[in-house]
């Protein structure tokens, strides 16, 4: 009598490619998304380039020890279908694919303990107790990567900050506290290798207007007023708003560009972050 066998390494590959970035971003996210549904106000992130460690610390409600050995099942999740915005721990799953070992540490009252995990090949990924490293303090959870690729993403702050940016902003934003409230009554502080994330200061700094090159169906010449939305390492990604030729006259000393006729919609360009320094943003 035959047994049905699981092609682990497949599985986690297929789960991988069912989110529609990259793995790095859905692993940094889904970890962070899990944190906020345990309650936790205050997540940090460190990346360490020259350890190739990636650690995410949270002060949640943590887990028990039977839920931490049930957190390495791959089908397995204590979860309540609708409730919460992670999904089951995939972050952490699919984080094997990319890491030589994954460290858990949890604490939860007098539960207080850790595992490592690795995939030791297609069909196995074994994990075991360890002694907790002392990453969480009172109550939480705790999880360190250590990664494969000493180039990977997930080493790099700017592009940790750029992707908790574009998935959690509204977390970001004074405006909308009252509007998240409902989810997160204490809130939720975000921390970047000990620096917390804050809103954007500057939303419509004047950058001049700038030749760029033309786009499909555009005018030969095209300038441009550029408002910052999010950072990429060393440039930041703007929106900018597009002007045919002549070049229009710059604002005397406003920060917004001057009223125009001619307008293309929003479209998306990088420029060099120097370009900000001057404005303050």
């Amino acid at each position: 009598m035959g047994e049905t066998r699981v092609d682990l390494l497949h599985l986690l590959e297929d789960l991988r490619d069912a989110y529609p970035g990259a793995a790095e971003e859905t692993i940094l996210t889904e970890v962070v998304a899990n944190s906020l549904d345990s309650g936790a106000t205050a997540i940090t992130v460190t990346a360490d380039p020259a350890g190739r460690t990636l650690t995410i610390v949270d002060d949640g409600r943590g887990m028990r020890r039977r839920d931490l050995a049930r957190y390495h099942d791959v089908a397995a999740t204590t979860k309540v279908r609708g409730e919460g915005i992670g999904f089951a721990g995939v972050g952490i799953k699919i984080g094997l694919l990319v890491s030589e070992e994954v460290l858990t540490e949890t604490r939860m009252g007098r539960h207080h303990a850790g595992t490592a995990w690795h995939l030791a090949s297609r069909h196995r990924a074994p994990w075991k107790w360890v002694p907790p490293p002392g990453l969480v303090a009172e109550h939480g959870t705790a999880v360190r990567l250590s990664l494969k690729n000493p180039l990977s993403p997930l080493l790099d702050p700017g592009f940790i900050e750029g992707a908790l940016r574009r998935h959690f902003q509204p977390l970001l934003d004074p405006a909308l506290t009252e509007i998240v409230a409902d989810h997160y009554p204490r809130g939720a502080q975000l921390a970047v290798n000990g620096q917390p994330l804050e809103p954007w200061q500057c939303r419509y700094a004047w950058l001049g207007w700038r030749r760029v090159r033309r786009a499909a169906k555009a005018p030969k010449e095209m300038f441009v007023c550029a408002v910052p939305t999010a950072p990429e390492g060393g440039h930041v990604r703007v929106g900018v708003l597009c002007h045919a030729s002549p070049q229009p006259t710059a604002p005397a000393h406003g920060h917004r560009p001057p009223p125009r006729r001619r307008r293309t919609p929003f479209v998306p360009a990088t420029l060099h972050g120097s370009h900000l320094r001057e404005h303050g943003c």
